[in-house]
């Protein structure tokens, strides 16, 4: 597809310089320089995301970093991925895989928005007060299913991801000194050292 809903002779970008880029699996055309909402609004697409509670349709907001309903993971190929990115401020550059979260098994047709329907029965408290009975049912069914239902992201199948790590405990020493650990007991970074600390 390519963007047909812009302004002719309008805008900053240059026209000639046109490049490639996926949504949820569809090919679009975008230009140099654009941000991913620009993009999209530009081919048309103005379904984003959903919510996160009752699976509402939701579109692009604002034009800035305070954008709350498109949110996308971006990715360069199976090894580089970076979830919950604002599209307002992400640039798009060629051959960019972006998806959007918080839907299944697809954003047109997402099956989480049964919810919506059952609106009038999720009363304030509705989690607090179900979810305790019976008290064995909390690790067998609560919480896989709710765990699955809110996966807003994936994390890169096979690769490194940069901004996730381990969970840190702080541990405190003789002399009231602190030290940092992994939850699997490794120092962190291999720099813990007594009267030093990395944070």
């Amino acid at each position: 597809m390519s963007g047909g809903l812009r302004i002719a002779g309008k805008g900053r970008l240059t026209p000639a310089k046109t490049i490639r880029f996926s949504f949820d699996g569809k090919t679009y055309s975008a230009l140099e320089g654009d941000t991913l909402a620009s993009a999209l609004l530009a081919n048309g697409v103005h379904l984003v995301g959903r919510s996160y509670k009752y699976h509402r349709p939701r579109g692009f907001l604002t034009a800035g970093s305070e954008e709350p309903n498109a949110l996308f993971d971006i990715a360069r190929d199976s090894a580089r991925r970076q979830p919950n990115v604002r599209g307002p401020v992400q640039e798009v550059f060629d051959g960019m895989k972006a998806s959007s979260q918080n839907r299944w098994p697809s954003l047109s047709f997402d099956a989480g928005a049964v919810n919506d329907f059952l609106s009038p029965f999720f009363i304030a408290g509705f989690y607090y007060k179900t979810f305790m009975w019976p008290r064995v049912a909390w690790h067998k069914l609560y919480e896989p299913m709710i765990s699955q239902g809110c996966r807003a992201w994936r994390s890169a199948h096979g690769g490194r991801c940069r901004h996730l790590c381990l969970p840190l405990y702080t541990l405190r020493c003789s002399g009231g000194r602190r030290r940092y650990r992994r939850a699997d007991g490794s120092p962190f970074c291999g720099q813990s050292r007594q009267g030093r600390h990395p944070l």
